[in-house]
């Protein structure tokens, strides 16, 4: 069997296109020999005993039409054969309608379910949906956050949102989704604001915001009219305004981290420097650094998935830090550059490797006047800042691994392998500070 190793694509029978990200391909029309065969896809799936993803020897073709969603079996490995079989599917269903066309492609079929409430939404995006279980989750909580409020279904129940089917969410998803009409949203977004102060308002508007957005990337499994189409909102993206600077914190990393708290240091400095989520520092692993060409590749691994396609990155490695990785490795003897647990990429909750580590940094960070709520997050910012200052905001971009130009010119303050170096700086002590 192949190991997957080509993109995605889900047909719209509307309007032909490509639904899923893939290589841009020459404009077709669909009645061509050659349309179909480039659509067909080998279905993914994982090894009984190895756990290994797969994709299968014979190819299928998933088709959208007036709001519903099939994949067809083509049983051939042939990929021309397959294209051809199914551009004759197409062809019935386009003319046919869903009913004849399965009847005769996909006798074993059976009518798709209908998606009625929260709770069947929910299923079927645990079906369809190819964002991580993690994301998934949140997704599902802001569904039934939402729809909680409207309803007046109330919990003091402090875990309600954990996935494993709390008497809460029996409640919420047993729920009709036509309740989410867009003026009870509208309204229940005006609820969440109202009576607060301007900075408050802001803070919470972000908030609010961001739970809509993660309902609708939910929403599109259900085939319904989106009750958000009526919102307008800003990006949730809040303009980074630092509180303590770069080379002063790397002063004092430094002094007080380097030895002491090598495990600490080593984590700081993979995300001032590299820039790196927390996530993929806490996965890095030693095989994702060429010290040949001076880069760290952020890549898909058996350990560890990126937030998007946008996030697998190469980002180059200053000078002045190769040195430093060099002894790091010299004294390593497992797979992962921070010392911690094993991996667990299923894992459907916020997990980390280096718990522990990443708790004693980011009250360090907080000692160091770091106000942010989300201290570790901070040192990516001032790394993203570094790089948009000195260089320019495509190079920002493309080192942060963005998906939208805009979160980097709104977040922060070229194509190429160009980066920043730092060198620390003492800070100078306050006038009410005494110098021993």
């Amino acid at each position: 069997m192949d190991k997957i190793g080509q993109n995605r694509g889900e047909v719209d029978i509307e309007s032909g296109e490509v639904m899923a990200k893939s290589k841009a391909k020459k404009k077709l029309a669909r009645t061509h020999k050659d349309y179909w065969k480039e659509r067909v896809e080998r279905i993914p799936y994982s090894d009984k005993v190895s756990g290994e993803r797969l994709a299968a020897g014979e190819y299928s073709i998933r088709l959208t039409h007036q709001k519903r969603r099939e994949y067809f079996a083509l049983h051939s490995a042939n990929r021309k054969i397959a294209g051809d079989k199914a551009k004759e599917i197409y062809s019935s269903l386009k003319v046919n309608g869903w009913d004849a066309t399965l009847a005769k492609y996909k006798p074993s079929a059976e009518a798709a379910p209908e998606i009625e409430t929260v709770g069947d939404l929910i299923e079927e995006a645990k079906k369809v949906s190819e964002v991580t279980l993690n994301t998934l989750n949140q997704y599902c909580g802001a569904l039934r956050r939402i729809v909680s409020s409207i309803r007046g279904i109330d919990s003091d129940d402090r875990k309600k949102y954990r996935p494993g089917g709390s008497d809460w969410q029996v409640k919420v998803d047993r729920v009709k989704l036509s309740v989410l009409t867009s003026d009870k949203v509208q309204a229940w977004r005006k609820r969440q604001l109202e009576g607060l102060n301007p900075a408050d308002r802001k803070k919470k508007g972000m908030s609010v915001d961001s739970t809509l957005n993660r309902v609708r990337s939910i929403w599109k499994h259900s085939g319904l009219p989106s009750p958000f189409e009526g919102l307008k909102w800003k990006a949730t993206v809040k303009r980074f305004q630092p509180t303590v600077d770069a080379v002063t914190l790397l002063y004092w990393a430094e002094e007080e981290l380097r030895e002491q708290e090598p495990e600490q240091f080593k984590a700081f400095t993979l995300c001032l420097f590299l820039g790196l989520r927390r996530k993929e520092a806490d996965c890095l692993a030693w095989g994702q650094i060429d010290f040949e060409m001076g880069k760290v590749r952020i890549e898909t691994t058996e350990h560890f998935k990126p937030k998007s396609d946008n996030s697998e990155r190469e980002i180059p490695i200053q000078e002045s830090l190769l040195p430093q990785i060099s002894r790091w490795r010299d004294r390593a003897d497992a797979v992962f550059i921070l010392d911690g647990g094993d991996a667990r990429p299923q894992a459907g909750y916020a997990y980390y490797r280096c718990k522990s580590t990443w708790k004693k940094l980011s009250a360090w960070l907080r000692s160091k006047g770091v106000e942010s709520s989300k201290p570790i997050h901070y040192l990516r910012k001032l790394s993203g800042s570094l790089m948009y200052r000195q260089n320019d905001v495509l190079a920002a971009q493309r080192f942060l691994g963005h998906a939208d130009i805009r979160t980097t010119i709104g977040s922060y303050v070229h194509e190429g392998d160009r980066t920043f170096d730092l060198v620390s700086v003492k800070p100078e002590p306050k006038p009410t500070e005494r110098v021993s």
